[in-house]
C-alpha cells in the first residue's frame, strides 16, 4: 500500500508540471498526438532493425510492397497488385501510380528495385530471401519482377512486416548510404519526418500529397489517413511520468507502463488501460556450440524441471498478462498447433534428475546470462533459478546490463543458456528462434536445414501448417531454446484518442488513430 500511495503522490506532482508544460505549450489535442516511448531507436533505418521502436515510428514514412491486414494476409499496398507463376518462381509487383516521395519523387520500379536490393543485403529479414532470388529487376517504370531459384512461401510476409522491413526509399537515397545507416528519412508514407533531437522526441507531420489504397482499412493494410497533423514519439523513460502524461492529455498513448498499475489504471476515468495482444513471447536459448547445453539429454532435463506457469507469473505478476503456451507461434496465427505439448510445463524434478543422469551431469554450474534491465527477463530467471537448483542442478544467475549481454551472447565461452523475449511474429520465417546463426547456434544440427526448408518451400498453406507441425515436435526433441510462454503488454491511452487499428495490432503505427470525443 506504500508504495501505491508513493506512485500516486509522484503522479500528482508530474500531472501538476505537465499542465503548466501543456498550458505553456498551447497544443491543441486535435492537431497533435504525442506517444510516449520507454527509450528511443539507436537507428530510424527500418530495413536495417528489428528494434520494435524504430519500425513503428519509421512505418508513417517508409511503407512496403504489401502490408498485413487484420488477419495477417500479405495485401498489395505499394504495389496495385501481385502476380505468382504457377511455380512459385516469379512474383510480380505491378505499382500503384500516382505515388510521390516526400521529396517530391514520383515511385518508380528502379526505387523498388534499389531499396528491395539493399534489404536483402542489410536486413536481418532481407537476409533470408537472399539465397532464393536469383533476379530482382525493372520491367518498366510500373513493373518489378522477383525471379526465385525455388519456391519461398514467406516471401510476401518477409515483404509485409515492418520490423527490419523492406521499406521503400528512393533510389537515390540507397545509393548515398549503401549498408550504413540511412539518415535521408524519405519515404511515400502517410506522414513525413520532421526532425529527431535525441533523447527528446521524434517528430513527422502529415503528407498533404500522400495517395491512400482505395480501400477499407484493415489492420495495416487498406487505407492509411492521417487525421493528426502532427504526431510526436517522445522519449520518456520513467514509468510514472509516461502514467502522469496521459492521465493530463499531455500524452495521448504512452507504451510499457508495469502491469501491477493495471488494477489501479482500470478504475481511473482519465486513462483506458489497453492490454496489448499479442506483445512477447519469453525464451531462453541454449548454447548449442560449446559447454554443458551441446548434450540433447541435458537440455531435456532442465526443460522437464520447469514449471512454466510460475515462470510466467514471476514476470507477468498478474493474469491478465500471461498466456501457458508452447507454440513459437503465439495467438491467432494459422500455425497454432499442439505439436510438441507433451515436453512443455512438465514441472517433473523426478524426470528432470533421472534425464541428468542419463546425461552424465555431476552437479557443474550452469551459466544463465540475463539482464535485470528488462525487469520480466530477470524475475523469471530467478524464479527458474531456484526451481533448477531444488531439482538439483547448480545455477548460477549472471546479471548484466542489456548492452553487456548483447556481447557475452555472442561469445560462446561465456555462458550455457541466456534469456530474452521475441515480439509477436506473423510468420515463422519471422522467428530468429529458427536461425542456425542467431547465439545458441542451431547450426550444429543437420535436421534443421531439411525442415526449416520443407517449411519454406512449401507451395500452400496447408503444406505449410503440416511442415511447421513437424517442426515443432521437433524443436521440443531437440531444444535448441526453452518456450516459456507468452506476456501480454500494458499501455495506457486517452480518452480523447480513438486509436486505429493498426495501433493496436504487434507493432503499433498510428496513422488512422484519430481524436476521440
Amino acid at each position: 500500500m506504500g508504495q501505491s500511495r508513493s506512485f500516486i503522490h509522484t503522479c500528482a506532482v508530474i500531472v501538476a508540471t505537465l499542465l503548466g508544460l501543456s498550458a505553456a505549450l498551447g497544443l491543441a489535442q486535435d492537431e497533435m498526438l504525442v506517444v510516449a516511448l520507454p527509450g528511443e531507436a539507436q537507428t530510424l533505418d527500418m530495413q536495417i532493425t528489428t528494434a520494435e521502436v524504430a519500425g513503428s515510428i519509421s512505418s508513417h514514412w517508409l511503407e512496403t510492397l504489401v502490408a498485413f491486414d487484420a488477419n495477417w494476409s500479405p495485401q498489395p499496398h505499394l504495389a496495385a497488385s501481385v502476380d505468382v507463376s504457377d511455380d512459385g518462381l516469379v512474383y510480380t509487383f505491378n505499382l500503384r501510380q500516382g505515388i510521390t516521395f516526400h521529396d517530391g519523387q514520383s515511385l518508380v520500379a528502379g526505387d523498388v528495385v534499389a531499396s528491395l536490393n539493399r534489404w536483402m543485403n542489410v536486413s536481418p529479414r532481407g537476409r533470408s530471401v537472399q539465397p532464393y532470388a536469383v533476379d530482382l529487376e525493372a520491367k518498366d517504370d510500373a513493373t518489378v519482377v522477383l525471379t526465385l531459384s525455388a519456391p519461398f512461401a514467406p516471401i510476401l510476409s518477409l515483404l509485409a512486416h515492418h520490423s527490419g522491413g523492406a521499406g521503400i526509399y528512393p533510389a537515390s537515397v540507397i545509393e548515398a548510404a549503401g549498408s550504413e545507416p540511412i539518415q535521408d528519412h524519405i519515404g511515400t508514407g502517410p506522414y513525413e519526418f520532421v526532425a529527431w533531437l535525441p533523447d527528446r522526441y521524434v517528430e513527422v507531420k502529415r503528407y498533404e500529397g500522400y495517395v491512400p489504397v482505395d480501400a477499407p482499412s484493415d489492420g495495416y493494410a487498406g487505407e492509411r489517413v492521417a487525421h493528426y497533423e502532427t504526431i510526436r514519439f517522445a522519449t520518456v523513460p520513467e514509468v510514472a511520468t509516461r502514467v502522469a502524461g496521459t492521465q493530463t492529455g499531455e500524452y495521448g498513448v504512452a507504451w510499457q507502463i508495469s502491469p501491477d498499475l493495471y488494477p489501479m489504471l482500470s478504475t481511473d476515468l482519465s486513462v483506458e488501460a489497453v492490454v496489448r495482444k499479442p506483445f512477447i513471447w519469453p525464451v531462453a536459448f541454449f548454447n548449442k556450440r560449446e559447454g554443458l547445453m551441446t548434450n540433447q539429454t541435458l537440455r531435456q532435463a532442465v526443460v522437464a524441471a520447469l514449471d512454466m506457469e510460475e515462470l510466467l507469473i514471476a514476470g507477468a505478476g498478474l493474469p491478465e498478462f500471461y498466456n501457458l503456451d508452447h507454440n513459437y507461434m503465439v495467438s491467432d496465427t494459422p500455425f497454432k498447433t499442439d505439436a510438441g505439448l507433451q515436453a512443455y510445463n512438465q514441472n517433473d524434478s523426478v524426470l528432470a534428475a533421472a534425464l541428468a543422469a542419463d546425461a552424465g551431469y555431476a552437479g557443474e554450474t550452469i551459466r544463465w546470462l540475463t539482464s535485470p534491465d528488462y525487469n520480466q527477463h530477470y524475475q523469471l530467471s530467478l524464479a527458474a533459478e531456484q526451481q533448477l537448483e531444488e531439482a538439483g542442478f547448480d545455477i548460477e544467475v549472471i546479471a548484466v546490463e542489456w548492452g553487456t549481454l548483447l556481447d557475452l551472447r555472442a561469445q560462446p565461452d561465456q555462458w550455457d543458456i541466456f534469456v530474452t523475449h521475441h515480439g509477436f511474429a506473423p510468420d515463422p520465417v519471422l522467428l530468429n528462434t529458427l536461425s542456425p546463426t542467431y547465439p545458441g547456434w542451431w547450426e550444429v544440427d543437420p535436421n534443421r536445414e531439411v525442415l526449416v526448408d520443407k517449411l519454406h518451400t512449401a507451395t500452400s498453406l496447408d503444406a505449410r501448417q503440416t511442415a511447421w507441425e513437424e517442426l515443432m515436435a521437433y524443436n521440443w526433441e531437440y531444444l535448441p531454446s526453452i518456450m516459456f510462454g507468452e506476456w501480454y503488454g500494458l499501455s495506457v491511452k486517452s480518452p480523447s484518442v480513438d486509436l486505429g487499428a493498426a495501433a493496436l495490432q504487434g507493432m503499433p503505427s498510428y496513422w488512422n488513430s484519430r481524436p476521440g470525443n
